[in-house]
């Protein structure tokens, strides 16, 4: 059985640069032979030529051919010019499996089906290794969208005299952490410096009127549910409704439905939360803030909903709306909520000392809000991953998981990396080439662990590890480090057992202070942690997609892994995902 431990969220965090297997050898344009076709290709077949980069250090002439049957959604691949003996491994951005040998023959599986697949074959004679990949045109199985229903469409639940100037948008999870809140705040909260009317976004038939006390504020407030067909719409936190509102009576768009209350007792400025979903009837129920309903909604983003006008009007009003973790939380709907493109904020809104200050649900002040990265394009930054092909990880705990890490003030958004978790004695390889900027050492659980922090560019990464001395007995500040090193050995999280996991986090990196942090540690560096999931070489980030599919999530803080898979399903979660 694993045993998951909580890594610190403060701890200092080292990046070494491993050796990559795909970058071991320098590709040059002067150096790429162009592959003749397959003379035998069956019927239907789509036969593809590849110009395969030949390295000019290692092994030369390496090429793959590639022929796709779009009848039966398969890819069959052949390797050409690879050196007898060799060690040759097969990936697809079409598949979860690899395979080895010189052919390897795939279905596309429906979930990664895509306008054009690559193939990667990685070759490695002793230590030089190289990569070869294919591009595959595999758009003629690209499923057609599906007609959008135009007969439903909403409006924004105010007038254009009454625009919120404060947003709380769908999926924050600083006030809605998991795992109360799994995927984080579930509507959107619209904020008015006065009590602005709320109005229906669309026609329907109320169907329940409910009241409650806010369990934070105090504050007596109703609730109105409104149905149209299979959606409904929950017009939340008022403070009065108009008397024409009642259960059973229809309302029209753009009808007043009531006012919103205020954001604290007293206060100036007013709110309602606001959602939207399919809904399903049943006996009464309460929930955790003691409302009783007999509607349940599955809550639904709702800017596709919108008229192009009105969603238009929506992304105008975020872009300026007032919101102070804009940077961590850049769209109306984020993380597994958002169901459309576009409409992300252009940048944070500042305050100045002369700002108004506007309360979101007593949402604490955010001091260091985490930037959303955009996947790369540069291809001159590129991570393998910190394990050999042969000492794949078992287990892993993803980013952002909020149990045994749970979000704070100091770290808003959860597990701030990921762990790698093996049943035995495992090697960490550096990911890319960089120096080392600073090693730490601790002693968790008893045994002396170091975190080895290397800088490459803009970027850190971090590398939690022991054994250091045994593999690089003169490692230190300053050394250069090549991708795919050994860095060192995984620590062991209960010796009992013999099973090993260590803490990876990467990020783009800041001077550090001279105070200490909450550990008492003065850190040189500071990491601004991003998911490093972008940043990997194609070929890597499809097997630690593989990798994740397959991993074990152990029971931990009172959770089923299976429960946990569920909260938490990818590799990076909540604000952390940028891919």
């Amino acid at each position: 059985m694993i045993a998951f431990f909580g890594c610190s969220n403060n701890a200092p965090f080292t990046e070494s640069d491993t050796p990559s297997a795909t970058a071991a050898s320098t590709v040059t344009d002067d150096a790429i032979p162009t592959l003749k076709p397959a003379a035998t290709a069956e019927t239907g077949d789509v036969v593809v030529t590849q110009e395969s980069p030949t390295a000019t250090t290692g092994i030369s002439g390496l090429a793959i051919d590639c022929t796709f049957n779009p009848e039966q959604l398969e890819i069959s691949c052949q390797a050409i010019g690879n050196q007898e003996g060799s060690q040759l491994t097969w990936t697809s951005t079409g598949s979860w499996a690899t395979s080895g040998g010189y052919k390897w023959q795939f279905t596309i599986h429906d979930e990664l089906i895509s306008p054009t697949t690559q193939v990667s074959l990685e070759e490695c004679v002793e230590s030089a290794c190289q990569t070869v990949e294919a591009s595959i045109d595999t758009s003629a199985i690209i499923p057609a969208e599906p007609a959008q229903d135009t007969d439903f469409q909403m409006r924004l639940p105010f007038t254009e005299d009454h625009e919120p100037a404060g947003i709380m948008p769908m999926g924050e999870t600083i006030n809605h952490p998991p795992p109360s809140s799994p995927w984080g705040h579930v509507g959107i909260d619209f904020q008015w410096d006065h009590q602005a009317p709320v109005i229906a976004a669309v026609d329907g038939v109320v169907v329940e009127i409910v009241s409650t006390t806010h369990a934070e504020t105090g504050i007596f407030n109703y609730s109105v549910h409104v149905v149209t067909g299979e959606y409904i719409v929950n017009y939340t936190t008022l403070e009065s409704v108009d008397p024409s509102i009642t259960v059973g009576s229809q309302v029209v768009v753009g009808q007043l439905i009531g006012l919103p209350t205020p954001v604290q007792k007293g206060a100036e400025w007013h709110m309602i939360h606001w959602d939207f979903g399919t809904w399903e009837k049943h006996e009464p129920r309460t929930d955790p803030e003691g409302l009783t309903t007999t509607y349940t909604t599955t809550r639904i983003c709702p800017v596709p909903y919108f008229t192009d006008s009105e969603r238009e009007r929506l992304f105008r009003i975020w872009n300026t709306a007032s919101y102070g973790a804009k940077d961590q939380f850049p769209d109306l709907c984020n993380g597994l909520w958002k169901n459309y493109s576009g409409g992300t904020a252009v940048e944070s809104t500042s305050k100045s000392d002369t700002d108004t200050e506007v309360a979101i649900e007593s949402s604490p002040e955010v001091t260091e809000a985490l930037p959303t990265a955009k996947p790369i394009q540069d291809l001159d930054f590129q991570m393998r991953l910190p394990f050999k092909t042969g000492q794949e990880p078992l287990g892993m705990m993803p980013m952002g998981e909020t149990i045994l890490h749970p979000a704070t003030r100091e770290n808003p958004n959860g597990h701030p990396g990921i762990d790698f978790q093996w049943p035995s004695r495992a090697e960490i390889i550096a990911a890319v080439n960089g120096e080392v900027a600073e090693i730490r050492t601790s002693n968790p659980y008893g045994t002396l662990e170091y975190s080895v922090l290397v800088i490459s560019g803009d970027f850190v990464v971090n590398y939690s590890i022991i054994d250091i001395y045994s593999v690089n007995p003169d490692l230190a500040v300053g050394n250069e480090v090549v991708s795919g090193q050994v860095m060192g050995y995984a620590p062991y999280v209960d010796t009992s057992d013999g099973w090993a996991s260590t803490h990876w986090a990467f990020g783009k990196w800041t001077p550090g202070s001279e105070k200490p942090n909450p550990e008492g540690v003065v850190e040189k560096f500071r990491i601004n942690y991003l998911c490093p999931v972008p940043y990997f070489s194609e070929a890597e980030r499809l097997r630690l997609f593989r990798l994740w599919d397959a991993a074990i999530y152990p029971d931990a803080g009172g959770f089923k892994g299976t429960d946990l898979r569920e909260l938490f399903p990818d590799v990076c979660n909540g604000p952390y995902k940028n891919y």
